[in-house]
Formats: structure tokens, sequence, C-alpha cells
């Protein structure tokens, strides 16, 4: 299991839609609101957060349980 940040964006979506065509599991750490991936499948899974910056260690905790790799594309927003 994949843990991936920055999905959205320009390099991200191409991460997703590689992994996605390798049947790579994927966890997407996305900001609130913001649109799924096109690529997603419905065996993935998504958390949402308002600040990936600012999120405590309980909830990295949560979000990393069972994740064998961590890919980092998000970026930070004032």
């Amino acid at each position: 299991m994949i843990l991936l940040t920055g999905a959205n964006g320009f390099v991200g979506r191409q991460v997703v839609r590689s992994l996605a065509l390798q049947e790579t599991p994927l966890r997407l750490v996305l900001r609130e609101g913001s649109q799924r991936p096109t690529d997603l499948r419905e065996t993935d899974e998504v958390i949402e957060t308002p600040d990936l910056f600012h999120a405590d260690q309980a909830w990295w905790m949560e979000a990393l349980t069972g994740i064998d790799t961590v890919i980092h594309l998000g970026d930070f927003r004032f």
C-alpha cells in the first residue's frame, strides 16, 4: 500500500495514473474539498485533511497504518 500526497498536482496525477495501471493499492491524502483524481479505482482509499502540514501525530499514525511506502508530492500553501 502506497500513501501519496499531492495526487492532484501535475506530477501527482501522472504518478496516480502509473500506479493505477500497475494495480498498486493506493491511499491518497487530499486537501478537503479537492477533486479526486480521475484514475482512482474503487479499491483506492482517500483521506482528506484541511492542512497536510499541520496534521498532528495521531492523524499521521492512523493515515500511515498499513502503509509500505510514502510518496510525498504535496506542496505548501499559505
